[in-house]
């Protein structure tokens, strides 16, 4: 454990405190801004949407033209992205992955696409995952 300084009222606490004993003010363990980015939809049936979880909590639509930003700590994180397409014979399926956000990374940019598999060439819904990620130094 290693001691900081509180950035609001310069107070020493610990590294592993997520908020100032003394003024209360919450502190962000060192990361980046992480951009996902969902492009708009060329094909049939890749105009699926759903909404993006990490850590277990809920964070953005992966809608179709959809882009939004959320601040990550440094590390491995779960990102799960549930699927929800009414119109076809199943809906709400769900991919887990790994995402690591670099220690030291200025920004990370996910990109989000369908994931083509056996259930949904035969009339499933289309599963949602991560395709590209781009770590900017």
């Amino acid at each position: 454990m290693a001691m900081i300084k509180c950035p609001e009222c310069g107070r020493e606490i610990s590294d592993t405190a997520s908020v100032c004993p003394g003024c209360g003010a919450p502190l962000r363990k060192p990361g980046c801004t992480v951009r996902f980015e969902r492009p708009g939809a060329f094909l049939m049936g890749t105009a699926v949407s759903g909404m993006v979880y990490v850590d277990g909590q809920q964070v953005g639509s992966a809608a179709t033209g959809s882009t939004f930003e959320v601040y990550l700590s440094y590390g491995e994180h779960s990102v799960s992205i549930e699927s929800n397409d009414a119109t076809r014979f199943s809906s709400r399926r769900s991919s887990a992955e790994t995402l690591n956000v670099p220690l030291g990374a200025k920004s990370v940019i996910v990109t989000i696409k369908p994931k083509g598999d056996v259930f949904s060439v035969f009339g499933g819904a289309t599963k949602l995952g991560i395709a590209n990620v781009e770590v900017v130094q």
